[in-house]
């Protein structure tokens, strides 16, 4: 696939997200519970995983 073709499709997504995509995340049932305890208590270092982590695994 095409990197045109994908860049589409993810605009596509952009504009109208399937609904089981959340830009927050479910704090009352987590599907990893250290993340959501994480993300509840320390904002800051959620944060910064959460890029590092994009940057490794979806960018690198």
């Amino acid at each position: 696939m095409g990197s045109k073709r994908i860049l589409k499709e993810l605009k596509d997504l952009q504009k109208n997200p399937p609904s089981y995509f959340s830009a927050d995340p479910n704090l009352d049932d987590p599907l990893v519970p250290g993340i959501a305890e994480m993300y509840k208590t320390d904002r800051s270092m959620y944060d910064l995983t959460a890029k590092c982590r994009t940057h490794k695994y979806a960018m690198g």
